[in-house]
């Protein structure tokens, strides 16, 4: 582009070139050469004074041409002002237009209306008539339409309403009709040379008031039918509420009146929609009469929150009455969706048998397809869900124990009912009732368990008064527990699950829908463990059993472990584990604070040689119990500590029960019969035994558990069931766990036989226990499902049979505790058995023991019949004697050599002691002296008699004696006779 150059002003043309670069040309014609020259002062102002020039010259150009524009500006602003003066005017003459057309307008219509009534809509006037004698006769329809649906007729509703509107629908017509030719001849008229502009509103105030009350009853009439279908969709939902084969047979020809259907879908949400309202008005009736919550939040709760939130609002005291509602509720959706089907069964086969069909039939026959298809498991499904929902937000930990019974029984009657009606079956009921038993068992459980602790510690073994016929029934383990159903609930044999629903509910009635007083176990065994009062026995009866007030606790908490058996079906394995849990706990506590072996020098002479070590040490360190054994004329004590040291896990959190006898180290013992499911009741025992060793004294090196299952195995009494029942029970209740004596009892004190009183009411308190658990041992079979008689037959056989022969080998183990052979085993040692004569005396260690036996006797003559019975004391002597028995047979076989003179002076010495002790106590034949006599007179045996006799009495006496024997002289054998048959010892020993 090139720019104008300005006339009178001299710029040079390179200015005025595209692309050229003014500055850069102005440097290039600076005088001295361009860019860093230096240039004149006088060019320079000679060159702004011609630049000067310029720009005036510039100044008056543009000023001549402003002037020439200004005059063309002015003129037309004058030719805008005349324009709008113009358009001024012109709206003022459509106003006045406007306003006189309007005039004219309704002159004209006012006229034109005059003549087309008296002239030229005579038709229009005659179709009006008989609209008006039309809208006279069907004035009342609406409310006859009315009147058909509070009776129930929907469908004669549905069709006086069609049949209303058909006819005014015809009037109509006729009127339209009429209007249509005088709008023909308006046409050639003037009036319609002047449009109407008036609103719409204006024209349908100047309506006809004929056609105005035609359009208001048609309005009715179509309110009123669509009022009907209305009503029959909520006849169909009250169908399942509350079924009537009339009214619901009238809601299906109102349907079929209408030309409607009912779909799947529509019948699949009126079923949800059914079972969502009436589970939450029952949660949200027992929130309203709690009247905790204010009006306020009800509003909120019934619009805002879910099923959920509402059921954890639900207190306590009305958890099983709204369980209870809701299942009679659900029950009653079952009942009626069960009548509905069977009904549209019944239409159905109508169906098929008649020649003819009336209208509606098959459309109900469709929908009898539809339930068909749906069947009941929408329904169940929907209410399982919301019942599971509610009995999941339940604090069991809050509800008493009737509560609790009452919803487990209440979900197990539903969950019945659910597997007979459903073909899904309950699944998700039947875990969550689980779990909610399983929750307050583990709860109950660990309180037990705490609570026996508790008394177990504090008890002080005095017998407890209860009258001689005191037993099963005084303990309450049978007793009738009151059930919220107002019948039981069980399964029919009958196939056609549906139907027979159907059936027992119309015959019996809803079974949850009559609540039973509730029964209030709140002081039960289980939570509170109250071992009672006193007041069992009148002052001075005699003759019941002896147990202590920790035995009547350990019997009240199983007798609510047999009750909890049927209500806790859900989780009966874990109530039976429980149970043998408790009865473990139990023995072995009193196993470890009565029944432990005191310092016993001949069990140390008969130790089997490869489990001596660690049966000596415990004999060596003492029991571990309160009090050690020493002789009955003053020997030492022992203080009351208890034993401490390394623990035996137990196990892997499984139940007693499904951990079974353990095979460590037994005489062929083998696992019980019965599987038990795992169980996570043990957790409770579980933890009561970690806080235990957790609060323990100390440790010792070696665990005092290890030391007592060594004499155990080493014990030849020991059968191969109690060595079983025992290891089990160690395993599972190590000794350093189980709870200590009572500070006030003392074991320590020769002038009690070393609590030989309390030692005896904690060990007899077993056979009692063992009775009871045996008499209610049908009821226990009774409450379990068949799969667990095997579990519940384990029990007894390797637990509550074991309770007797724990007891007489714990009476063994006292009986070490009560005489001191210590000073007559070194007199016996001391003896010469190969004298060159017999005198007439016997020997010094007889006088010891006879002694000893003296003291002991007169002891136990000190002794109430009630403290000791005598058949106890009979039991106590014969241990005793049978330790004499054996320390006077390991003394006769550890003799160097024994001459004739020496075996009559046996037979002397053995003579005397027998007749002491016959006159001590009542045992005929004294036990273990057959033995003695038997083991004195093998020593007359000649070479030939040897070894047949020590084949057959190699079981009777330890390889120890046997060898002493032959060695000592038996038989008179030579050196290489007797070397051949201690040979012969060594091949009968071999295994």
């Amino acid at each position: 582009m090139v720019l104008v150059r300005p006339k009178d002003f001299e710029v040079d043309e390179a200015f005025f070139e595209t692309g050229r670069d003014g500055l850069a040309y102005v440097f290039e014609s600076l005088p001295g050469g361009g860019r860093g020259s230096t240039v004149p002062v006088d060019w320079l102002e000679e060159q702004e004074a011609v630049l000067d020039a310029g720009l005036a010259r510039i100044q008056r150009v543009l000023d001549a041409r402003l002037k020439e524009s200004y005059d063309s500006f002015v003129s037309g602003m004058q030719r805008v002002r005349e324009v709008e003066t113009d358009l001024q005017f012109a709206g003022v003459i459509c106003s006045n237009g406007r306003r006189n057309l309007g005039a004219a307008r309704d002159n004209l219509t006012t006229s034109g209306l005059a003549v087309s009534s008296a002239v030229e809509c005579k038709a229009t006037a005659t179709a009006v008539l008989d609209l008006l004698s039309v809208l006279s006769s069907l004035e009342q329809a609406p409310a006859a339409i009315d009147a058909q649906l509070e009776l129930g007729a929907f469908a004669d509703a549905v069709t006086l309403a069609d049949e209303v509107l058909a006819a005014l629908d015809a009037a109509e017509a006729r009127v339209a009709e009429a209007d249509k030719v005088d709008e023909e001849e308006d046409e050639n008229g003037k009036c319609d040379e002047v449009a109407d502009d008036s609103p719409v509103e204006d024209q349908a105030a100047r309506e006809p008031p004929t056609l105005v009350c035609a359009s208001h009853l048609r309005a009715q009439v179509t309110n009123a039918r669509n009022a009907a279908v209305v009503s029959m969709g909520d006849a169909i939902r009250e169908a399942f509420v509350s079924f009537d084969a009339e009214r619901y047979g009238a809601v299906l020809s109102g349907y079929a009146a209408a030309g409607k259907e009912v779909s799947v879908k529509t019948l699949g949400s009126i079923v949800v929609d059914a079972v969502r309202l009436a589970t939450r008005n029952v949660v949200l009736s027992v929130v309203a009469r709690d009247g905790k919550v204010s009006s306020k939040k009800m509003r909120m709760y019934r619009t805002k929150f879910k099923f959920k939130e509402l059921a954890a609002l639900v207190p306590e005291d009305a958890f099983v009455e709204t369980l209870r509602e809701l299942a009679a509720c659900g029950c009653d959706l079952l009942y009626n969706y069960s009548a509905v089907e069977s009904w549209h069964r019944a239409a159905a086969a109508a169906a098929a048998d008649a020649s003819e069909l009336p209208p509606e039939m098959p459309l109900i026959v469709g929908v009898g397809a539809m339930l068909r298809e749906l069947r009941s498991d929408k329904l169940w499904a929907s209410l399982e869900r919301y019942v599971v929902s509610f009995v999941s937000v339940a604090n069991v930990a809050l509800l008493p124990p009737s509560a609790v019974f009452g919803t487990l029984e209440l979900a197990t009657g539903l969950a019945v009912i659910g597997d007979e009606y459903s073909e899904t079956k309950c699944g998700s009921l039947r875990a969550a009732t689980r779990a909610f038993a399983t929750t307050y068992f583990e709860t109950a459980h660990a309180k037990a368990l705490d609570h026996l602790k508790t008394i177990l510690e504090n008890d002080t073994w005095q017998r407890w008064p209860v009258h001689a016929s005191y037993g099963v029934a005084d303990l309450k383990f049978v007793r009738p527990r009151q059930s919220v159903l107002a019948r039981p609930v069980t399964a029919t044999a009958s196939t056609g699950g549906r139907l027979s629903l159907t059936e027992r509910f119309a015959m019996e009635g809803n079974p949850f829908r009559a609540l039973a007083p509730p029964v209030d176990e709140a002081a039960s065994v289980v939570a509170s463990g109250d071992a009672g009062g006193r007041g069992e026995v009148a002052a001075g009866e005699r003759g019941g059993p002896l147990v202590g007030s920790a035995t009547i606790s350990l019997l009240r908490a199983l007798a609510e472990y047999t009750h909890l058996l049927p209500a806790l079906q859900a989780c009966s394995g874990e109530v039976l584990n429980g149970m043998e849990e408790l009865l473990l706990f139990y023995v072995f506590s009193v196993f470890k604070l009565f029944g432990l072996r005191g310092q016993d020098l001949v069990r140390e002479l008969t130790l089997d040689p490869r489990t001596a070590g660690g049966a000596a040490s415990e004999s060596g360190a003492g029991a571990g119990e309160s009090g050690s054994g020493a002789s009955a004329s003053g020997g030492n004590a022992g203080g009351n500590g208890t034993g401490s040291g390394g623990s035996n896990s137990a196990g892997d959190g499984s139940g007693v029960l499904g951990v079974g006898s353990s095979g460590s180290g037994g005489k062929g013992s083998k696992g019980g019969k019965g599987k038990m499911p795992k169980s996570s009741s043990s957790n409770s025992l579980t933890g009561l035994l970690a806080r235990a060793v957790a609060s323990g004294s100390g440790s010792s090196p070696e665990s005092e558990t290890t030391r007592v299952l060594a004499l155990v195995r080493a014990d030849s009494a020991v059968d191969a069931g109690l060595e079983a029942f025992v290891v089990r029970g160690l395993g599972l209740l190590p000794l350093e766990s189980l709870p200590s004596l009572c500070s006030i009892v003392n074991l320590g004190s020769p002038t009690t036989l070393y609590g030989l009183a309390e030692r005896v009411v904690g060990i007899e308190s077993l056979v009692f226990v063992g009775e009871v658990l045996r008499e209610v041992r049908p009821q226990v079979e009774e409450s379990v499902d068949k799969q667990l008689r095997g579990a519940v037959a384990s029990f007894y056989e390797t637990s509550v049979a074991q309770l007797n022969p724990l007891r007489e080998y714990m009476y063994a183990n006292v009986g070490t505790r009560l005489i001191d052979l210590s000073a007559s085993w070194q007199a016996l040692n001391s003896v010469n058995f190969s004298p060159k004569e017999v005198g007439m005396e016997h020997n010094g260690y007889v006088n010891l023991l006879t002694r000893e036996s003296q003291m002991l006797a007169s002891r136990f003559a000190s002794l109430s019949e009630t403290v000791v019975p005598s058949e106890i004391q009979d039991k106590l002597w014969a241990s005793i004697i049978e330790c004499m028995a054996t320390m006077l047979v390991e003394g006769y076989a550890t003799t160097k050599k024994c001459s004739i003179e020496g075996r009559a002076l046996m037979f002397l010495d053995l003579s005397v002691f027998r007749s002491e002790l016959s006159k001590l106590t009542r045992l005929s034949p004294l036990p273990g002296m057959a033995r003695v006599e038997g083991f004195v007179k093998a020593f007359y045996l000649q070479e030939h008699e040897i070894m047949p006799w020590i084949k057959d009495h190699f079981g009777e006496y330890s390889v120890k004696q046997l060898t002493g024997l032959v060695s000592s002289g038996a038989g008179d054998l030579g050196r290489k006779t007797r070397q051949k048959v201690i040979q012969y010892i060594s091949k009968l020993q071999a295994p």
